[in-house]
């Protein structure tokens, strides 16, 4: 539970940052920081009908780039508090399934620890999310829910050809982190089938990753 709660609150910090600095450099662009700032709130709240009407009327004002950015906010919010009308909005109107932010992070991993997360998750497959998607630190959804313990996403990602074998930087795998967290019996599970050669490099990384950050920020 409460490797749930950090995953998710550094995960949403990570929004809120990359949001603040893509609003910050948008002064010259009124209609786009508007647009980006009110999809970002009716996300928040689930509010599909706000966002819609957000997205009505201002959508057709919004050039390329602005678009994109609207969007992978509204996709990446809507994953991260566990509202799949948001995810299942932002998806119809355009957005990116793989989309980043800055650190790597995408939506898949962001799901992978929230409400309703393997409703979405399940979106995200649907619409050509990349399950084997790596952030900075080389951690992948996977790894997410692993430490998060979710064991219905874990067998999505896993169904959707997550490699379970991949070590992040600190030389984790999916299992190792897993067993960190406290969650020993998905561990084992997904120990049983790990590919062997990055099991022991994840033993050899001992306690490395301990005082070490787990997700890009």
């Amino acid at each position: 539970m409460v490797g749930r709660f950090v995953t998710r609150g550094l995960v949403f910090s990570i929004i809120v940052a990359g949001a603040l600095l893509m609003l910050a450099s948008m002064d010259r662009d009124e209609t786009t920081r508007r647009t980006t700032g009110r999809l970002m709130a009716a996300a928040c709240n689930g509010d599909v009908a706000a966002a819609t009407a957000e997205w009505e009327r201002s959508a057709s004002r919004l050039d390329a780039a602005g678009r994109r950015a609207a969007l992978a906010t509204t996709l990446h919010t809507g994953a991260t508090l566990g509202h799949p009308e948001i995810v299942r909005l932002a998806l119809r109107w355009g957005a990116d399934p793989n989309a980043a932010t800055e650190r790597g992070s995408t939506a898949l991993m962001m799901a992978a620890t929230a409400p309703r997360g393997s409703e979405i998750v399940q979106l995200l497959l649907d619409a050509g999310a990349r399950p084997d998607a790596c952030d900075e630190l080389d951690n992948t959804a996977l790894t997410a829910a692993a430490i998060d313990g979710n064991a219905a996403v874990v067998d999505l990602l896993l169904r959707a050809g997550s490699d379970r074998g991949h070590a992040n930087q600190f030389g984790r795998t999916a299992a190792s982190m897993a067993r960190l967290a406290g969650h020993d019996e998905l561990a084992r599970s997904l120990d049983d089938a790990a590919d062997p050669s990055a099991r022991n490099r994840s033993s050899r990384a001992g306690s490395l990753a301990t005082n070490q950050p787990t997700f890009a920020k």
